[in-house]
């Protein structure tokens, strides 16, 4: 298998933060945790896992994790 990564960054350039260094909300986490969770079941429905997922590997743009 082939891993494509790109540079997140920000409205104004700069790299994303990780999850764990953001602030938020507890609406904005239930949202966004529900938004992982699609993700991680996609990645499942064609056999992949993620084999490290936690706040330092999940990076926050504009439009939440990514």
């Amino acid at each position: 298998g082939v891993l494509l990564m790109e540079l997140v960054t920000d409205s104004e350039g700069h790299v994303a933060p990780r999850l764990n260094d953001v602030s938020m909300s507890a609406e904005q986490a239930i949202e966004d945790h529900a938004e992982v969770m699609v993700y991680v079941m996609r990645m499942l429905c064609v056999g992949l896992v993620h084999g490290d997922l936690s706040e330092f590997n999940v990076l926050v743009d504009d439009y939440g994790p990514v």
